[in-house]
């Protein structure tokens, strides 16, 4: 009962509010598709990364680890809650695929409802020594930092910034093409790292791709998008609209 009134309330809500603010494009469009929301009430601003402060903090040291070996080898990381909205079944499943093919260990960082079927899935395809779940730190970055590749498999996001801050510290990405955020985030020029959800022999396919011949996202992407003083200045108009 509590969803139905929160569902007819939202509608109302957005229609009637001043101002109505969007982390992407496709957002937007969908509150104007679905809930006739007014085009004209609607500004898109999206996360921002702090490009300065992931780096700095990629320096630090991490001092409790399950699994302090694994920086001896190579491994890819992905990380978010352990939910079925990030996809994680489907990325170890086409990791499986090429496991004994790549050296890389995968380190999923997070916690959720979903870790024992997860750890369950690891098991059941003999790979617990090659999928490594690290639980939930609160600096990922000198993790991430020294990654040979970093997943965001997710089936839809508001605005992935573990995706941004991959970019910031030029760690090689692959993202699903999933509803909203990555595709804005990447923009034509790296369209093809983006997969369809779910799709797991084309993502396999890219993971080997990327560790045979890896792309690294351009930094600009963030600079002239997703910067602080960038977002700043689109808080700041919006403000200054609605004073």
């Amino acid at each position: 009962i509590a969803k139905k009134i929160l569902n007819n309330l939202i509608p109302f809500v957005y229609r009637n509010a001043d101002s109505v603010h969007c982390l992407t494009q496709r957002i937007a469009e969908n509150l104007i598709k679905n809930y006739n929301v007014p085009k004209r009430k609607i500004t898109v601003i999206p996360n921002f990364v702090d490009v300065e402060n992931v780096k700095r903090k990629s320096n630090e040291r991490i001092l409790i680890l399950k699994r302090k070996d694994y920086y001896k080898n190579p491994y890819i990381v992905s990380m978010g809650r352990l939910h079925n909205q990030k996809g994680f079944k489907y990325l170890i499943e086409a990791f499986s695929r090429l496991a004994y093919q790549v050296p890389h260990t995968l380190i999923i960082l997070g916690k959720g409802p979903l870790e024992n079927d997860l750890k369950m899935l690891v098991k059941s395809l003999n790979l617990e020594n090659r999928i490594i779940f690290e639980g939930f730190i609160k600096n990922p970055y000198p993790i991430l930092k020294k990654a040979d590749l970093f997943v965001l498999s997710s089936l839809y996001e508001g605005m992935p910034n573990a995706l941004l801050e991959a970019i910031a510290l030029d760690v090689p990405i692959i993202s699903s093409d999933c509803p909203s955020g990555p595709s804005e985030i990447l923009g034509k020029s790296y369209k093809h790292l983006l997969y369809n959800p779910k799709d797991t022999d084309r993502l396999t396919k890219m993971i080997k791709k990327q560790l045979r011949n890896p792309v690294i996202v351009s930094k600009k992407v963030l600079e002239t998008n997703f910067s602080v003083s960038q977002i700043l200045i689109k808080y700041g108009n919006l403000i200054d609209h609605n004073s």
